[in-house]
């Protein structure tokens, strides 16, 4: 409440008065401007901060909420088969499982997939019919690739990208959103 305080009234005057040149300020030299609007980008800064925390907490609530009453909700499943085109033999299978609310409305979508010793798993949480968060889980089975495994979680606010918890160019938000189309696809 502190930092709102400053940031409303006296860095805001301080602001005005400095671009409009008012006479208490005519002797101000440059680095005390410099000064001013450091610390007021500062608490703009934690400002948008408290924010985005604020919202992936209200996030990971629904998350909680949707995980606690999975018990008494119902759930489809349907699965599949990954066929090596050359060789016409299986190497692979993927399955969907959809919990719905009472209203036959998916709130909670989980894909995964087993390929060529690669485990994926990309779980999808919903709120009013639209994307809130995604868990994507890569697995590599041999021990040269296992490294490479990773656990990024992804934060929606009207299916548009708040947070992530790691950044790689090959996982980002763009293709677990592709993948959430393809996904549907498969399940309609």
């Amino acid at each position: 409440t502190l930092l709102r305080y400053l940031k409303k009234k006296i860095l805001g005057k301080l602001f005005i008065l400095l671009i409009r040149g008012g006479s208490r300020f005519k002797k101000v030299t440059l680095d005390m401007k410099i000064i001013i609007l450091y610390f007021m980008f500062l608490s703009f800064s934690f400002y948008g901060q408290k924010n985005i925390d604020t919202k992936k907490s209200e996030i990971d609530s629904i998350v909680n909420y949707i995980e606690k009453s999975k018990i008494t909700l119902k759930e489809s499943i349907v699965e599949g088969e990954i066929i090596a085109k050359k060789l016409f033999v299986k190497n692979g299978g993927w399955e969907v499982y959809v919990l719905n609310n009472n209203f036959n409305i998916p709130i909670r979508i989980t894909y995964s997939e087993n390929f060529n010793n690669v485990y994926r798993k990309l779980v999808y949480y919903y709120n009013n019919e639209k994307i809130i968060f995604v868990n994507f889980q890569i697995e590599f089975k041999k021990q040269k690739l296992r490294k490479n495994s990773k656990n990024i979680k992804f934060y929606f606010e009207n299916e548009l990208l708040l947070f992530a918890s790691e950044y790689d160019e090959n996982y980002n938000s763009s293709s677990i959103l592709l993948e959430e189309i393809n996904m549907k696809n498969l399940i309609d």
